[in-house]
């Protein structure tokens, strides 16, 4: 079952807190496998699939309850429809990466895409094309995480029945759009 509520979690009290009933806004479509960050007191949703995977795009404000469909607003060429995906925010930038995930909107497919959506100007740019490095394989599922000015991706799922586990690990460096393979990394 998809869903499409928000509840916050106050560490403490240890108390839940339903959010489903913002006070304005567009409240984004019910989906499962969306990605989402949290930046400067604001939520932004990306993706998700309710039958078919979707490249919604929507923020809300916590402050005043106020959802806003981004898809409308933003520039620049945004990712496919897609879910399963990773998404990382850097809070010194203000700047949104979103990576890989997989599709059932023409056809079954995975990515290894990169994309970077500037929340200051509102504008995506595809990252597709490093500069050197090898790429990661297609996946969906894998874990991201962002330290300093470099993107660490691990691990994720391929296969049409979701059959191959990857347990590699790679870096993206953002300043020199290199990827670089740490396989290495992992035994030392």
């Amino acid at each position: 079952q998809k869903y499409n509520d928000l509840h916050s979690y106050d560490v403490a009290s240890a108390t839940w807190t339903d959010l489903s009933v913002p006070s304005g806004g567009t409240v984004p479509t019910e989906v499962q496998g969306n990605g989402m960050v949290a930046y400067n007191g604001v939520l932004y949703s990306f993706g998700g699939f309710n039958g078919a995977s979707s490249n919604q795009f929507h923020s809300y404000t916590i402050s005043t309850a106020t959802w806003a469909d981004l898809t409308l607003t933003s520039s620049g060429t945004a990712p496919n429809p897609r879910n399963s995906l990773s998404v990382v925010v850097n809070q010194a930038t203000g700047k949104m990466y979103v990576f890989g995930g997989e599709t059932q909107f023409s056809g079954f497919q995975r990515y290894n895409d990169l994309h970077e959506y500037d929340i200051t100007t509102g504008t995506w740019t595809d990252l597709s094309t490093p500069s050197s490095g090898p790429v990661p394989a297609t996946r969906s599922a894998n874990g991201l995480a962002l330290v300093d000015d470099c993107i660490y991706m691990f691990g994720g799922l391929s296969g049409l029945s979701y059959t191959t586990s990857h347990d590699d690990f790679f870096k993206y460096n953002i300043s020199t759009a290199t990827w670089t393979s740490l396989a290495d990394e992992r035994t030392a």
